[in-house]
């Protein structure tokens, strides 16, 4: 669920006859403000965390939702507004809360989300209420759960968050569907693995010698691996499939998995890398690149099927 308010002045009491100069010209700022779409808004999310047995890509698992789904509701969001998500915890069995990473949190540090850092997990049947200005560069950032979600099957609810300019389009004030991840010519993909005993307890099998885990020796440690399980692009509700029209279009492309990296590419084409991990870089043009956990990469593909660019 969300909505928008505008944080500015709720109105003017006072006759216009008995204000003074600047009374009117602020009330002229305000109004311009307004109509141009430059006042910030407070945009309200309201998330119930739970845990649901699914089908996710051919494969029944037990996750953590928020609002039912396992894909995680997007925001965006423009850079000087505000966030308030109220979250409440409707695991049975597991404390949490909520980190937004890549977002540095200037001023708001208390709502950044480490448990026993900034704040207590939220216990089952408690709720919380992140509110925070959002001052990031434009780019795509994501959110996360962190802490005791072990041994809950799908170890994080997670989705993606993209900041858009003070000034960006005025419709982003009336977007409804919070599942929809697409935006004009823009794409977000996000990307998760998934793993039915989760992570944590195949390590602890492994360390006690209850599970075989691979290894190696990295320099005087050891370094254990985990076998691929599975995973999904926006939370399996894509089916396996994605169709497009000719055109540019932007991909922001995200790496939300808990253990594994991945490379990406889209056959017979290439493509330019415009921004990574939020902010903007000088454009350059690949044909895969490596997208590391927690990673963001904003491309632009031309996806011109009558004369694709061949890779190569």
């Amino acid at each position: 669920v969300v909505s928008t308010q505008s944080t500015g002045s709720s109105g003017i009491n006072a006759e216009y006859g008995d204000l003074k100069m600047n009374q009117l010209l602020l009330l002229l700022g305000v109004l311009v403000g307004s109509t141009l779409g430059w006042a910030p808004k407070t945009r309200y999310y309201f998330w119930t965390v739970s845990r649901d047995v699914q089908v996710i890509e051919g494969r029944t698992l037990i996750v953590n939702t928020i609002n039912g789904r396992a894909k995680g509701p997007a925001i965006f969001v423009k850079q000087g507004d505000y966030l308030a998500v109220k979250v409440t915890n409707n695991l049975p069995d597991a404390g949490l809360s909520i980190h937004w990473h890549g977002m540095e949190m200037k001023g708001y540090q208390l709502y950044d989300g480490p448990v026993g850092l900034v704040q207590c997990a939220l216990a089952p049947g408690e709720s919380m209420t992140y509110k925070f200005k959002v001052q990031e560069h434009p780019g795509t950032y994501w959110y996360h759960t962190h802490n005791e979600m072990f041994p809950s099957g799908h170890d994080l609810v997670r989705g993606p968050i993209v900041v858009m300019p003070k000034d960006g389009p005025a419709h982003l004030n009336h977007l409804t569907d919070v599942y929809d991840y697409t935006h004009l010519n823009e794409r977000v993909l996000f990307y998760q693995d998934f793993y039915p005993n989760w992570i944590a307890h195949d390590y602890l099998m492994g360390l006690g010698g209850l599970r075989e885990l691979g290894g190696f020796n990295a320099e005087g440690g050891f370094a254990l691996t985990a076998p691929w399980s599975g995973g999904c692009l926006n939370g399996g509700e894509e089916g396996g499939f994605m169709q497009f029209e000719n055109g540019e279009y932007r991909f922001r492309i995200a790496n939300g998995g808990s253990l594994t990296p991945m490379l990406w590419s889209i056959d017979g084409f290439r493509f330019k890398v415009v921004a990574a991990d939020g902010s903007d870089v000088e454009p350059y043009e690949v044909d895969q690149v490596q997208i590391h956990l927690g990673e963001r990469y904003d491309v632009l593909v031309n996806l011109n099927v009558d004369a694709p660019k061949n890779v190569g």
